[in-house]
Order: C-alpha cells, then sequence, then structure tokens
C-alpha cells in the first residue's frame, strides 16, 4: 500500500487486514495470507491484539505499540488512547507477564525494539514459548472440532 513515508520506507509494507477475503493475487484467502505474512516477516509490529499470538506461535519477534504519534493531531486523552488497552486489559496482561513480547512506549522504543529483535531474532524467545503454552493450548488445526464436540455435549446434558 502506497504512503506518504513510501519513498522513505521502501522496504516497509503496510497490509490492510481483510483485503483478501476473497483471495489474493497470488490465490490466498485470509489465513493462508496471514500466516505467510508473519512467517516471512522478520519483527511482527502489532497493537495489543491476539496478532501477538499468532507471532509467538510462529516464533516472530512481536512489537506492541503504545503511542499515538508525536503530532499534535495525533494527542488524545487517555481514554482515547492506545496505551489503555495495556493498563486495563487483564487478557492482554497476561500475555505480556509471559514477557514473549515487548512494548513500545514512543516511536524512538519502537525502532530500537525493531532493530534489537532484527539483530537477534532469538530474543523473548522462552517468553514466545509460554504465550503459546498458555494461550493457544494446541496448534493442531482442530480447535473447532473439539469446540463443536463440547457444544455438542453440553447441548445433550440438558
Amino acid at each position: 500500500k502506497k504512503t506518504d513515508f513510501s519513498d522513505k520506507l521502501s522496504h516497509i509494507y503496510l497490509d490492510s487486514t481483510g483485503e483478501y477475503a476473497i483471495g489474493n493475487k497470488d490465490g490466498l484467502g485470509d489465513n493462508e495470507y496471514l500466516i505467510n505474512s508473519i512467517y516471512h516477516s522478520e519483527v511482527l509490529v502489532t497493537g495489543a491484539s491476539t496478532m501477538a499470538i499468532d507471532g509467538a506461535v510462529l516464533d516472530k519477534p512481536v512489537v506492541c505499540v503504545a503511542f499515538n504519534g508525536k503530532t499534535p493531531e495525533s494527542k488524545v486523552n487517555y481514554w482515547e488512547s492506545v496505551t489503555r488497552f495495556y493498563d486495563l486489559y487483564t487478557h492482554f496482561e497476561d500475555l505480556l507477564d509471559q514477557k514473549g513480547v515487548r512494548v513500545a512506549r514512543s516511536p524512538d522504543e519502537l525502532a530500537s525494539m525493531v532493530n534489537e529483535y532484527i539483530k537477534n531474532p532469538a530474543l523473548d524467545s522462552d517468553g514466545r514459548k509460554r504465550i503459546v503454552s498458555r494461550l493457544a493450548y494446541k496448534i493442531d488445526g482442530n480447535s473447532s472440532k473439539r469446540l463443536a464436540e463440547y457444544v455438542l455435549e453440553e447441548v445433550k446434558k440438558s
């Protein structure tokens, strides 16, 4: 996607979610495209999102953005800021407690963390393994089947 900084950062590609629902030019659907995007990335930069778990599953370094920007237009009150997601969402606190992702609270921190991970992608790998163990359960492609079986058993009980 072309951005106002594309000329300065030609090696960075901003991808928009949901553009590939029917398939992209390579014939991949949403899930395949997402998996390939993460797999072929060096560092995953995301917000307070389950994308951090996806990155951990593929053992990719993850930096979560916890700032709104530096321009006057980006100044917002706390309750409208991205920062609140890291302070008040208990499910994300559990992910952060595993020490498998880093949280950047400024553009300078973001650049520094991305550069550290590029130099040493193994940083925080043990924490990413803890995230997967604690929050992803089984990575076997059968989650929907297990859920359907559980719901069916509960329906039979009632």
